[in-house]
């Protein structure tokens, strides 16, 4: 005597919020790729979309990438960025 229509909404929402976030992910990852390969450009992209950041962070964070490439370490600078990005869009 349950309704299943209304089970498969509640079930379908989840799953949307779900995907949401999944592309959410996706997206600032490819931002975070951009952002390290194209170096300034990138920052002004990302300027572009949220106004709020801080250019001299950004940069840090490429420099900081670099040299951890010239010096084969692991990629602290990288997941960092990633970090700070996903700060950004949480506060848009």
């Amino acid at each position: 005597e349950i309704d299943p229509e209304a089970i498969q909404a509640a079930l379908d929402a989840i799953y949307a919020t779900r995907r949401e976030d999944k592309d959410a992910f996706h997206q600032l990852e490819k931002l975070r790729d951009q952002l390290l390969e194209q170096g300034d450009q990138g920052i002004q992209a990302v300027i572009e979309q949220w106004p709020r950041a801080d250019r001299q962070q950004l940069r840090q964070f490429l420099l900081h990438h670099q040299r951890e490439l010239q010096q084969n370490k692991p990629p602290a600078a990288s997941r960092k960025l990633f970090q700070y990005l996903r700060e950004l869009q949480e506060i848009q």
